[in-house]
């Protein structure tokens, strides 16, 4: 059934599950002190059991499953089917020949439950037995979060400037990729993710840059070129191509003529920098790789951040929340970026999603107060490393509810999701 590319029908299934139910299967051989397996859909597979449990069986929202290909109205006008309409239709397949299945859910049945009631209601019933009183139950004490305290020869002392936001939001994630070298897992079903589109469009506009198409009048032909090279790593998703082409069309023709009436002039793209501080008898570093370094006539610098993502808010970044491109001035007021100098001007961040053909650029700047806010972002970085100096300093996992961590690769493992 995993190699069926065309969606299973309710016909198909409803006859399929008859079947099956009505089979004899023969366990799975085993060690004789084996009594629970937990395992994971496609784990499972191929497997038989004597009784398969789904806990807090409760539907995901498509969009909170991850990103997709296309988003679901421009899969649907291709005549294609949303991705994660099939997992259901494996989920029916694989309970099929179940000797025994137990449901749980909290609230009201999600689409999926409700399904199977509506296919198989003399087959599948509520358990009178499964029905908890909350009343008469036992209080539900989550354990307390991790709070894990490495010994200090262990802590990173060489930070990016992307990092620190993690730092800052989130030390258990950087305890987890910097202390314990725990990467999370690819999908099951990889997608084109978020990260991908915005690697290809960094690369789009470095492209446009170097090939020194703002020296001339706009090209479109010029810009589709690019636009098939730079995503050739996607072919094989050609209607994927087609959308982010389109997109990406629209995007360089308002990139183009916005920056024909801009002061400023790239100087530098993708590069990379750092800087060092010696702190209680150790050497931190701090690295960077600026999206793009500008320079006016009279010499004055501008940072600039791509943004495929909500670029953030200036509150935000005056308040310390988005330290990275504050962090790179950091770096650049340090002489970190070699070959690069001068007094900074400017700090903007560029968004790069939702361009309409004709449109212009949104943009963010922040010019007033940059020197101070420069001083306190430094002050910020070195108050953080003598925190994180004292032993018992633990790396709390997202401790501040109200800024919580933008990406939580790690919640899973910190059990985030218990509050």
């Amino acid at each position: 059934l995993s190699s069926l590319s065309a969606p299973l029908s309710a016909a198909f299934l409803s006859s399929l599950l008859r079947t099956l139910i009505a089979r004899k299967v023969i366990p799975t051989v085993g060690p004789k002190d084996t009594h629970v397996r937990i395992m994971g859909l496609y784990d499972a597979y191929g497997l038989a059991h004597d009784i398969v449990m789904l806990p807090a069986c409760v539907d995901t929202p498509p969009q909170a499953a991850g990103e997709t290909l296309a988003p679901p109205h421009v899969l649907r006008a291709m005549g294609l089917p949303p991705e994660h309409d099939d997992h259901r239709d494996h989920v029916l397949a694989f309970l099929a020949h179940q000797p025994a299945v137990i449901i749980s859910y909290t609230g009201n049945p999600g689409r999926f439950i409700n399904r199977l009631l509506w296919f198989y209601p003399d087959l599948l019933r509520p358990s009178a037995e499964a029905t908890v009183d909350p009343d008469a139950a036992t209080p539900f004490s989550p354990s307390p979060p991790p709070a894990p305290c490495p010994p200090l020869a262990a802590r990173p002392t060489r930070f990016s400037v992307s990092d620190m936001e993690v730092w800052q939001r989130n030390p258990y994630a950087l305890y987890a990729a910097k202390i314990l070298n725990l990467r999370p897992l690819r999908p099951l079903q990889d997608t084109a993710a978020r990260a991908l589109y915005g690697t290809l469009m960094h690369r789009l506009l470095e492209g446009y840059i170097t090939e020194g198409n703002l020296s001339q009048p706009y090209d479109e032909n010029n810009a589709k070129a690019l636009c098939q090279r730079v995503f050739s790593d996607i072919q094989n998703h050609p209607f994927l191509s087609l959308f982010w082409t389109t997109k990406a069309m629209a995007l360089l023709k308002a990139f183009h003529h916005q920056e024909q009436t801009s002061p400023w002039r790239p100087v530098a793209l993708e590069q990379r920098g750092q800087c060092q501080w010696d702190f209680g008898g150790q050497t931190y570093t701090l690295t960077a790789r600026a999206d793009r370094l500008d320079q006016d006539r009279g010499g004055a610098l501008r940072l600039l951040d791509y943004k495929t993502g909500a670029p953030p808010a200036r509150s935000e970044v005056m308040r310390g929340l988005v330290p990275a491109l504050p962090l790179e001035a950091v770096i650049m007021n340090k002489g970190g970026f070699e070959g690069v100098s001068g007094p900074i001007a400017a700090l903007t961040y560029t968004h790069l999603r939702g361009i309409e053909d004709g449109a212009p650029l949104v943009e963010t700047t922040l010019s007033s107060d940059l020197p101070t806010l420069i001083e306190k972002t430094e002050d910020w970085f070195m108050a953080m490393i003598a925190a994180f100096e004292d032993p018992d300093q633990a790396y709390w996992y997202a401790p501040h509810p109200d800024f919580p961590p933008a990406y939580d690769d790690y919640g899973p493992l910190a059990r985030g999701a218990q509050g």
